[in-house]
């Protein structure tokens, strides 16, 4: 017999979050994909729409494609959830489908109304269309319909750079913005033809030029501004670009050494790409006077995409001078190339040696003020991975592991980290030597903005907009604030439900992992001991996130919960 379950009688967020209650609390998480990496090509940022819509109406063609083991039993919830709300699951389908056609054939509005809102009605737990089964079966096909649109965009030569319920940033492989745009527009154009993802629309958001990407919330590139004007003549017009730099773990370091870390790892974007424009002025203006067109063959851009690695090795200061002088001579036909890579070579080694020396002499003459720099605000959560005892080694990490997103110079890099390390004399495979993201990571999923239905998964500790001012939504146009005794009401319900997990918990093996059966035995049949599922540690370390981030947004409630839950423990 399956055990009654009482909504929360405090109000939650709508959107806020998706409860599944079996036989106990189980939260639905999006998926999210990252690879990390440093893209030197045009890539793009695809804002996802109507993702559950599509699900809902395609279920049974990915019940087809499955084998019909999309609606099969759930073994997480501990009883076949699906098939239980299988017959509202179709009537909620039969309705999207009317709606559709009376948003297409007449235009009623209270048709497109229900089609905007169907999420947020059905995974905000203050909804009366809201049901935790149908929105588990719900979520689990927007799962695989997910899974399908990445596949197929690697199948029309699309690199995946990130991925969740929200948007795609892909890169598309092209060296040229307008190609980039074209191949952008067929790849879309291929996507929506398919029946599968017939109600998916996928909307360019923004192109970068050039992209250094380590997750959601550190990465940096340069950004284009305006649109490619086209001009009869063969005169290239520069794009107006913006370097943005949006890295959340400078935030850990200290105050002195924050713009320094910016600075190198926005050379290391620009460098490069103010290299590709000036070699490909060069190719336009030195190609045979008979030629039409000014675009680059394929030989011709691997040939130049090498050349570029091999201008940012010589930066870095490893280069192999001869080398790239004779594949410069090859592609180019530019004979003072040579002499341009031999005067900036070593430029980041010999740049970043300076600014370690420069911080290991500040801070020896200021070593009072160390502590004080490098502590962030009472309002940041700070993870256990943050050293505040040796500035320079922190950013010396810091910058290596993120120049070290670059695959191709990557060996470079690590040559160029074993000689700073020697200057705060650490040895290159020592424990404090490995760098760590020093920021700890807790996001709400589905948080759906009330004013513009907005839908995105918040992270609270990594979120530079959410630490520093007032909770808002983060679209330009929008901007508004999500209500704070909803969004409090809605954490407090998670540490409520994770106090009570953490107590109800089952006890593992320590040799053989098996969850313990018989409640009066002292040790498992195979001779090892029970422990807890969940550690202590953990769970303190949980709870301390929810009170640093009652005390930076002053939730009262949720911190006295949380620090009474901290004491009895």
């Amino acid at each position: 017999m399956i055990a009654s379950f009482q909504y929360p009688k405090s109000t939650v967020s709508e959107g806020f979050l998706a409860y599944s209650f079996s036989w106990e609390f189980t939260q639905v998480d999006n998926p999210s994909l990252t690879y990390p990496g440093a893209y030197r090509r045009v890539t793009v940022e695809l804002k996802i729409h109507h993702l559950a819509v599509n699900a809902l109406l395609k279920s049974s063609q990915i019940d087809e494609i499955e084998g019909g083991i999309t609606l099969d039993h759930d073994n997480d919830s501990g009883f076949d959830e699906a098939s239980s709300c299988a017959p509202a699951f179709r009537v909620l389908k039969q309705l999207i489908q009317r709606c559709i056609a009376d948003a297409v054939a007449s235009g009623n509005i209270f048709a497109d109304a229900v089609l905007q809102h169907l999420y947020r009605w059905i995974c905000s737990p203050a909804s009366k269309l809201h049901d935790p089964a149908i929105h588990r079966v719900l979520h689990k096909v927007m799962k695989k319909i997910f899974a399908l649109l990445l596949s197929e965009l690697r199948k029309l030569g699309a690199t995946i750079v990130f991925a969740n319920f929200f948007k795609i940033i892909i890169d598309t492989g092209k060296l040229d913005l307008s190609a980039a745009r074209a191949y952008c527009d067929c790849l879309l154009k291929a996507v929506q033809a398919r029946d599968l993802f017939e109600w998916i629309e996928l909307e360019p958001l923004q192109f970068w030029h050039s992209l250094l990407f380590m997750d959601q919330y550190n990465y940096g590139g340069i950004l284009d501004k305006a649109e490619v004007q086209s001009s009869s003549d063969d005169t290239i017009n520069e794009p107006q670009v913006d370097i943005i730099s949006s890295w959340n773990i400078a935030e850990y370091l200290p105050k002195e050494t924050q713009d320094h870390f910016i600075l190198v790892v926005s050379e290391f974007l620009y460098i490069p790409w103010k290299y590709l424009l000036e070699q490909t002025a060069l190719r336009t203006t030195g190609r045979d006077g008979t030629s039409c067109t000014q675009s680059i063959t394929v030989a011709a851009a691997e040939n130049l995409e090498s050349c570029i690695t091999e201008y940012l090795k010589d930066q870095v200061g490893i280069g192999h001078y001869f080398k790239s002088y004779s594949n410069l001579l090859g592609c180019f036909h530019c004979s003072n190339c040579f002499l341009l890579l031999w005067q900036i070579s070593k430029y980041f080694t010999e740049k970043l040696l300076r600014i370690v020396n420069d911080i290991l002499q500040h801070f020896k003459r200021n070593r009072t003020d160390t502590i004080n720099a490098a502590t962030n605000e009472s309002s940041r959560p700070s993870g256990p991975n943050v050293h505040t005892s040796d500035p320079a080694l922190e950013f010396i990490k810091h910058v290596c592991a993120v120049l070290a997103l670059d695959q191709d110079v990557q060996h470079d890099i690590l040559r160029m980290r074993k000689n700073l390390l020697k200057l705060v004399r650490v040895k290159e495979f020592a424990p404090e030597a490995q760098f760590h993201d020093p920021c700890p990571s807790f996001t709400l999923p589905n948080v759906i903005c009330s004013y513009c239905n907005d839908c995105r998964d918040l992270d609270l500790c990594r979120d530079s907009a959410l630490l520093e001012h007032e909770w808002r939504c983060a679209v330009p146009q929008c901007g508004q604030p999500y209500p704070r005794e909803q969004m409090e009401n809605g954490l407090l319900q998670i540490v409520r439900q994770r106090e009570k997990l953490y107590h109800l918990q089952d006890l593992v093996c320590v040799r053989c992992r098996g969850i313990k059966a018989d409640h009066l035995a002292e040790q498992c049949g195979c001779g090892g001991s029970f422990r807890c599922k969940e550690d202590s540690s953990e769970f303190q370390s949980r709870m301390q996130l929810f009170l640093k981030v009652a005390a930076g947004q002053k939730f009262q409630f949720l911190h006295d919960c949380v620090s009474w839950i901290l004491e009895v423990r």
